[in-house]
């Protein structure tokens, strides 16, 4: 009976020592509006592996831009006008690479997925000299997660730190004429926000002690077990 009752108490001892539950962790940081083309990068927190073991990792970005365009024509024209702004990320961080490639000057950016941000588009029909004038904006987002990208489990150290993330942006208006051509007068800002976010399962404590109502059943539970070896004594006795 003593054996059962103290394997009970063990097994209600380690109920009350708390488990480990899934937690999250999130970052941003962002390129504020700026007039296109531009390049410019930013810095986004590590994981720290001290806090735990990280088990997933979901990176999202988002690219905003406003375009103001003139647009006159030349000559009778007629057609479609499109305008959007182009994003290229890029990091030198070694998680990134499977997904990143040389481009340019930048030693990693990414070119699949590059996206863009649709801002405006309308048919125009326009005699010599006339002109029509417009702004707009838009957005557009990807992810990338850890689930289809194992290695960005490695954007962790212990004791955190800092991982770099650019953007390259251009403001485009593309005309496809029927007749005639136009000249453009075009002023185009962008902005790129990037947020990290980590899952993973707190480390445990290196001596987990329980709870003051668990030691108070231990010890409990223990005068018990002695209360009752007293009493199987007493009963054994001629």
């Amino acid at each position: 009976m003593r054996k059962t009752l103290l394997a009970g108490l063990l097994a209600l001892i380690g109920s009350g020592v708390a488990q480990a539950a899934p937690l999250t962790q999130t970052f941003t940081a962002g390129i504020d509006p700026t007039l296109t083309p531009f390049t410019q990068s930013t810095s986004l927190s590590l994981f720290d592996s001290n806090l735990g073991t990280l088990t997933g990792v979901t990176f999202d970005i988002q690219g905003w831009a406003q375009t103001d365009a003139s647009i006159q024509a030349t000559t009778v024209t007629e057609g479609f006008i499109a305008a959007n702004a182009h994003f290229l990320l890029f990091s030198e961080h070694s998680a990134f690479a499977d997904v990143l490639a040389s481009s340019g000057n930048e030693t990693q950016a990414f070119l699949n997925p590059s996206f863009s941000a649709p801002l405006t588009s309308f048919s125009i029909s326009l005699d010599a000299g006339e002109s029509v004038s417009f702004d707009a904006d838009g957005s557009a987002a990807f992810s990338l997660d850890s689930g289809s990208f194992n290695q960005l489990l490695g954007l962790q150290q212990a004791g955190g730190g800092l991982f770099n993330i650019g953007c390259t942006s251009i403001g485009v208006i593309t005309t496809t004429l029927i007749s005639g051509n136009v000249s453009t007068d075009q002023s185009t800002e962008a902005s790129c926000l990037f947020s990290v976010t980590y899952h993973y399962e707190s480390a445990p404590p290196t001596n987990q002690v329980p709870e003051p109502g668990t030691i108070a059943l231990l010890g409990l539970g223990l005068s018990l077990a002695g209360l009752g070896s007293g009493l199987a004594r007493r009963r054994t006795k001629p």
